[in-house]
């Protein structure tokens, strides 16, 4: 049974659920959405700043080195990662350094699509810069101190690959939920 109603057009849509869809859109998929939707060219503003490997610092010495230090291009990094990682470990990469600062002066979605390499020093920095990081990174490379709960925040089902040099802090309670989280992250021998 079909009613009149059955297609709901895109402009009906709430602009939250809008901004939303074209966040989470690649950017063929939003050239190819803009052509279905011209409405949604006036919204391509919008969008989220996109970076392929990312280094996020709060700490302004780590940023100069960091942005000093001269890695690998894309290409290489993408063709010779398995070389360069190794069986156990993995190599940071990083083709953009950002201070925390300067992301939550922006105020803008930070989406990163490859590795997603965090430096902060305090957790006031990590609450600030959190909600504004989105993406499918699938590398996570962690320096400093973070709590379980914000390293469960960052693990997401797109993550393979953790590297955390610094220290967790674990409650007691946290024990088991730790354990098990190990023991269903390391399915796979791409998973790190």
């Amino acid at each position: 049974m079909e009613s009149e109603d059955d297609d709901i057009l895109f402009a009906s849509l709430p602009n939250d659920f809008k901004l939303r869809v074209i966040n989470l859109a690649s950017r063929y998929q939003f050239d190819r959405m803009t052509e279905a939707c011209p409405e949604l060219e006036t919204l391509r503003y919008r969008r989220h700043e996109d970076h392929f490997q990312n280094f996020i610092t709060d700490h302004q010495s780590v940023y100069a080195a960091a942005a000093k230090d001269d890695n690998m291009d894309i290409f290489f990094s993408c063709c010779c990662r398995y070389l360069d990682d190794g069986p156990l470990t993995i190599d940071p990469g990083w083709t953009s350094v950002l201070l925390v600062d300067d992301i939550v002066a922006k105020n803008e979605l930070l989406g990163i699509s490859d590795t997603l390499i965090l430096y902060l020093t305090s957790n006031e920095s990590y609450d600030r810069v959190m909600p504004l990081i989105a993406g499918p990174f699938s590398r996570l490379i962690l320096y400093g101190n973070f709590t379980w709960a914000q390293v469960q925040r960052l693990m997401h089902n797109k993550v393979k690959q953790v590297r955390i040099t610094g220290s967790i802090d674990i409650n007691p309670w946290e024990y088991d939920d730790v354990i098990k989280f190990l023991c269903r992250f390391a399915r796979d021998l791409d998973y790190k």
